[in-house]
């Protein structure tokens, strides 16, 4: 008798475990996809449940982030995890961080997770997003918002004319983002994009962890 109840409590211990896991990563999954500030929050939020998996570091008293090496160096700007996060049958591997510079061009913010998955298995588990094809079978993009100069800070519109990637040029005076699904030659990436033009103000809204002068593109 011992033994069976031992065994039912292992079982319903793990199934509750399970269920623990499956609820904060589906709070930070959610909230990544935004591509707002609500991400940092949530991983401020579960730390301690993502410590032995990630390298996370403390932005202020209630934000987070993951950190990579430099974000500004294509060698340094990607963090294999130590375990893989699991979202429903989406497996993320890493984490990857990038930033550049393009003077008049505007500034490009890349930060996210790669996925070990098809980009049709990943399109199918995030089938309540609206994905737009932008390269056959290599790139879609969601969630896709524009923000004017005269705007408010919180105030961002749809865009349905955006500018992927450093291909091409946001107006001046414009900032984009968006959710954007690639397939690169090393990895399946699921990153949140920015582009364009960013007081810094704007962009501390989206991304604290960029708040301090040193970590700003340049």
């Amino acid at each position: 008798m011992k033994k069976v109840f031992a065994l039912c409590f292992y079982f319903f211990s793990t199934f509750v475990y399970a269920n623990d896991q499956s609820n904060y990563i589906d709070f930070i999954i959610k909230s990544f996809i935004q591509c707002d500030d609500s991400f940092f929050l949530n991983l401020f939020e579960f730390k301690q449940n993502l410590d032995d998996q990630m390298p996370i570091k403390e932005i202020n008293p209630n934000r987070a982030y993951i950190a990579v090496n430099d974000r500004k160096k294509n060698a340094n700007n990607y963090v294999q995890f130590d375990k893989p996060i699991l979202y429903q049958s989406l497996k993320l591997t890493g984490y990857y961080d990038n930033s550049l510079a393009l003077g008049e061009h505007g500034d490009y913010y890349f930060w996210g997770f790669s996925v070990d998955n098809s980009l049709q298995d990943i399109r199918s588990k995030l089938d309540f997003l609206l994905w737009t094809e932008v390269e056959e079978e290599s790139m879609y993009t969601s969630n896709m918002k524009i923000h004017f100069s005269d705007d408010s800070i919180e105030a961002w519109h749809d865009n349905l004319n955006t500018n992927i990637g450093v291909r091409t040029i946001p107006a001046q005076g414009t900032a984009e983002k968006l959710l954007l699904l690639e397939k690169t030659p090393n990895m399946n990436l699921l990153v949140c994009s920015l582009q364009g033009f960013f007081p810094p103000e704007l962009l501390t809204t989206i991304r604290p962890d960029l708040n301090k002068l040193e970590d700003h593109v340049k």
